[in-house]
């Protein structure tokens, strides 16, 4: 065979090819067929056992549906076995029609040893059984069921008529002309035609509604797909401009600290070095963001438990000194927009703290308490026991650059209020919106 046969011949095989996926879900649907058919058959011979029982049917009558009943709960493992071990889409087809063509050999016993012609009224088992093969199944399998079905029941009717199957019937007078059962086969066939058309069409709209499901499926996976690339892009995105802003801020800082140290004024020094811890409160937000899973807000508890420690590092102040203490209802977190200000304030109040509330060898506590209040409010509270702040200090018209940046802060940057106690030693107390 030349190459282009063996390639005609590979594209054969993979359209015909059974997809794994779709073969588990083909198999589950013939399970479930399997185990709905066993658990029928048996109420039908529950039934069966309690008219014979009622002395209703005779024993050939029970023999024979027990046979039926038996034979539809055996084909189905072989034949799901059959099914487990397909991959190749024809023969899957033909192997679910087998298995039709059983079950309607196994009803087809039933209404035959029922009394054939006198059990017209189980017929609806095969109007169930198109039912069913049409919502799952292509709409010309409508049709073949139909079609097996209808010549399973006449070969039922015309054999018992005609002496070639003995006849089961429950009531021995009872034997209707050839004409009475030709007509009531016709009206049997007639209403298997329009139940097979019926499922066909709910088949087909099944279908078209599947088929319209999976492309919206496929073109929503697609949108989240692209919307989770885009937000992973955006997050690698904002990590970097959270690191470079940091990076960038040390660079400043360590500028202000290269000029301090060449300069001898202590003012301009001391001046270096608060523009200098400014800088870095800034820096210590966009680290924290950096370091975050999301990078709109933070913590701001842990936020300033950091900037404490590094105050204390930067003052060159022995921990054991100054008892301090952060507290807080939990995680509070606030976003970008408010952490840059609160951390502006803290890195201020505390600072001041720091430089001035404690001099001497006194004990000494410096608390800081955040937490959430009813209103959806932050409050945030600066206590020290220090000396206190003098009573000339009004801090609504501050006379120093950093009580100056903390009031405008509050009231222009975060549309908040600040208050002032002054008793056995300086509280601050601050409150915005979330």
């Amino acid at each position: 065979m030349s190459d282009g046969g063996h390639m005609e011949e590979n594209k054969s095989h993979s359209r015909n090819k059974l997809p794994a996926d779709y073969a588990e879900i083909l198999y589950r649907r013939h399970l479930q067929g399997a185990i709905v058919r066993s658990v029928a058959s048996v109420f039908m011979w529950l039934f069966a056992l309690a008219a014979y029982l009622a002395n209703i049917i005779k024993l050939n009558h029970f023999t024979g549906i027990s046979l039926s009943v038996l034979f539809l709960v055996l084909i189905n493992p072989p034949t799901l076995l059959l099914l487990k071990h397909i991959t190749n889409m024809r023969l899957y087809k033909y192997g679910s029609l087998l298995i039709n063509f059983l079950e309607i050999l196994g009803y087809t016993a039933l209404i035959y040893f029922l009394g054939g012609i006198e059990a017209t009224f189980l017929t609806p088992i095969y109007a169930a059984l198109i039912t069913y093969v049409g919502v799952l199944a292509p709409r010309s399998y409508t049709y073949t069921v139909a079609f097996m079905c209808s010549a399973a029941f006449s070969f039922v009717v015309i054999s018992e008529y005609f002496g070639l199957l003995p006849n089961q019937s429950a009531y021995p007078f009872f034997n209707p002309s050839l004409m009475f059962r030709l007509t009531n086969l016709a009206s049997t066939i007639g209403l298997l035609v329009v139940v097979a058309y019926i499922s066909s069409l709910t088949s087909g709209t099944l279908k078209k509604n599947r088929d319209r499901l999976h492309e919206k499926n496929v073109e929503l996976m697609k949108k989240t797909a692209s919307l989770e690339e885009a937000d992973r892009e955006k997050e690698i995105l904002l990590g970097e401009v959270h690191h470079r802003v940091k990076n960038n801020m040390q660079v400043i800082s360590g500028l202000l600290d290269l000029q301090a140290s060449s300069s001898e004024n202590p003012e301009l020094i001391a001046m270096f070095h608060e523009s200098q811890s400014r800088i870095q409160a800034m820096s210590l937000v966009h680290e924290k963001l950096y370091g975050s899973k999301d990078f709109t807000r933070i913590d701001l508890a842990d936020y300033v438990r950091t900037l404490s420690k590094e105050l204390l590092q930067s003052y060159k102040i022995n921990q054991g000194k100054i008892d301090l203490i952060v507290q807080a209802d939990g995680e509070v977190y606030v976003d970008i927009n408010k952490a840059i200000p609160c951390g502006l304030i803290l890195n201020e109040l505390i600072s001041n703290a720091l430089k001035h509330a404690f001099p001497g060898d006194r004990p000494c506590e410096l608390r800081i308490i955040i937490h959430e209040t009813k209103n959806t409010e932050i409050e945030i509270v600066v206590r020290d026991n220090g000396l206190g702040l003098p009573d000339d200090v009004d801090i609504h018209q501050p006379r120093t650059v950093g009580l100056h940046l903390v009031n405008g802060l509050v009231e222009k940057q975060l549309d908040g209020q600040i208050e002032v106690r002054r008793d056995n030693g300086t509280e601050f107390q601050i409150k915005f919106p979330l």
